[in-house]
């Protein structure tokens, strides 16, 4: 197309020459003479005017026309390169769709619809279900029982380790109460002075050999004893439930009456063995304690000894 088309502007040149060619002639024949690019006027100037103006219109559209054809065929090539790709493309898609069409092919799973002349559906009877054979009824109610019976068992297992496990609980726990009840027992200061005057309820008056005479009442350091292992066991007994307490009533020799009676007669006789009767918290003792048994006694060891100069 763009050869036919240059080929047509060139015709188009050689009639504008040809046209020139026959405008000269006739300006010859007028009077007018051209000569070496000169123009020398021996008759009508318009004419000559007119002609070269027709010249140069002609050479504007023959530019025209050329520069027209180089852009076609431009075109043309840039048209030719795109049917080129399209139909390298084209192979590139037909050659992959071959690839994944082939049989054994595991490098993909392409799903292409297939064309629908290739689909033809026969009438066909569809075939009949094999029919599976009823079991023995028998056998299927003793698998049932079988099931049954050991999830039963499955269930009685884990009901034996629940027990366990709360068994063990129960027994952590009346140990920790004992140990917190021996560590309450137990003298906290370790200065025997200090423990002396932190104690309520005492006076102490000096003796005419240098010694003080300490009279504890009975608010004194056994009474403090005795309300710090009452408030541990109700720190005990506070989260404890009705099952609990009846155990450690039938552990313990107590009659359950109600919750909050039965535990404060459970305390009351914890209290009782621990700290005897309470009929003697009235009862008043002397003690006479030496400067020097007071002095060495540093973090509850006796400094002195074979000194013993405590009496009662």
């Amino acid at each position: 197309m763009a050869g036919k088309k240059v080929v047509d502007a060139n015709e188009e040149v050689s009639s504008l020459k040809k046209e020139v060619k026959k405008l000269r002639l006739q300006a010859r024949s007028s009077g007018v003479e051209i000569k070496g690019g000169g123009v020398r006027s021996t008759g009508n100037d318009e004419a000559i005017a007119c002609i070269m103006h027709e010249h140069e219109e002609m050479k504007a559209k023959v530019e025209q026309v050329a520069g027209t054809a180089g852009r076609i065929q431009l075109l043309e090539e840039e048209i030719k390169l795109l049917k080129q790709m399209r139909e390298e493309a084209l192979q590139e898609a037909q050659v992959w769709k071959k690839e994944a069409l082939r049989p054994g092919n595991k490098r993909g799973c392409i799903a292409m619809t297939p064309d629908s002349k290739l689909k033809s559906h026969l009438p066909t009877t569809p075939a009949k279900s094999i029919a599976r054979p009823a079991g023995n009824p028998m056998e299927l109610t003793q698998l049932h029982r079988l099931e049954v019976a050991s999830l039963k068992e499955l269930r009685l297992q884990e009901l034996n380790r629940r027990r366990e496990a709360e068994q063990e609980l129960d027994k952590a726990k009346e140990a920790i109460a004992r140990m917190e009840a021996e560590k309450t027992r137990q003298t906290s200061c370790s200065n025997l002075r200090e423990r002396m005057e932190e104690a309520a309820g005492c006076t102490v008056q000096r003796t005419g050999k240098g010694k003080k005479k300490v009279t504890v009442g009975p608010a004194g350091a056994k009474e403090n004893d005795r309300e710090g292992f009452i408030k541990e066991a109700r720190r005990e007994f506070r989260n404890l439930k009705k099952d609990d307490v009846m155990e450690i009533c039938a552990r313990e020799g107590v009659k359950y009456t109600t919750l909050q009676e039965t535990i404060d007669d459970i305390i009351g006789r914890r209290v009782e063995l621990a700290f005897g009767d309470p009929k003697d918290k009235g009862k008043i003792a002397h003690v006479e304690i030496s400067d020097d048994l007071v002095d060495d006694r540093v973090d509850g060891q006796d400094v002195n000894d074979g000194r013993d100069s405590v009496s009662s």
